[in-house]
């Protein structure tokens, strides 16, 4: 499956640096042993790793995959309670909340996505 998730905005920001870690399934952060799927947030900064709990996702979520798209962090399907899933979600950063965004028409899991700029567009392509 290839497709693409768009909204056609023209794009004015910057890149941020650091890595973030969403979900998936582990050790939770600072925890022992592993367990099931996650819905925490971690961020790396370069030196450390850092739970940012006000960015938790609103339910577990797992073998999705994960842009930044116009500043947000964006979530495109995965397993969520062991189903699969055709959710988007995309977190602000700047309010510190998660909102979902249309629906796919499929559910897809344990694929790639990526980020490219056609013109001055901003498009979401994913495979799997």
């Amino acid at each position: 499956i290839v497709d693409y998730y768009d909204y056609d905005e023209e794009v004015n920001q910057e890149p941020v640096g650091g890595l973030i870690a969403v979900g998936g399934v582990g050790k939770k952060f600072g925890g022992e042993g592993f367990s099931d799927a996650l819905f925490s947030t971690e961020y790396y900064d370069g030196s450390a790793w850092s739970e940012i709990t006000k960015w938790n996702m609103p339910s577990t979520r797992f073998s999705h995959c994960a842009v930044v798209f116009k500043g947000s962090l964006v979530l495109i399907g995965g397993t969520i309670d062991g189903s699969l899933t055709s959710s988007v979600i995309r977190l602000d950063t700047q309010q510190n909340k998660w909102e979902y965004m249309p629906d796919m028409d499929i559910g897809i899991e344990e694929h790639a996505c990526t980020v490219v700029m056609v013109g001055k567009l901003q498009k979401i392509f994913f495979s799997g």
